[in-house]
């Protein structure tokens, strides 16, 4: 059986970065497809004390963006919308961006057990450069 992703929406592709030592998310970056064209918005904290208000600015965001489905990779995304929920709030019960806050679609979960990569981990920046991915930055 092949794996099958049936996406009802947008797609809004979620990466999330933190400083766990630090206890606070520093950046939020979705990408949509909108036409021809991608979009890109990331939310940038500078401490702990503005991640509240990158939390906001993603809802706001994601309210713009018809019937969004986010898309992210591993649980740490999934783990991140509930606890920003938990802790600030979330948008309103029953509007599309609760829905998607509710129900992301962790690509991980769709492939593992099913595709293999010929790699020692299932980490995606493992697995893009074995698919010949190249970031600008080695670090």
């Amino acid at each position: 059986m092949s794996p099958e992703i049936n996406i009802e929406g947008t797609p809004v592709y979620l990466d999330i970065e933190s400083l766990p030592e630090e206890g606070f998310y520093y950046l939020i970056g979705i990408r949509t497809i909108t036409g021809d064209s991608v979009v890109q918005h990331s939310f940038w904290a500078n401490g702990p004390s503005e991640e509240s208000r990158i939390w906001w600015e993603f809802l706001s965001k994601l309210r713009e963006i018809e019937n969004p489905v986010l898309i992210h990779y591993s649980s740490f995304e999934s783990a991140f919308l509930m606890r920003m929920c938990e802790k600030y709030g979330g948008p309103p019960d029953g509007s599309a961006t609760a829905k998607a806050i509710k129900s992301p679609v962790n690509i991980l979960s769709v492939i593992f057990g099913q595709i293999y990569f010929p790699t020692y981990s299932n980490g995606l920046k493992e697995i893009a450069g074995w698919l010949g991915f190249r970031w600008s930055d080695r670090d």
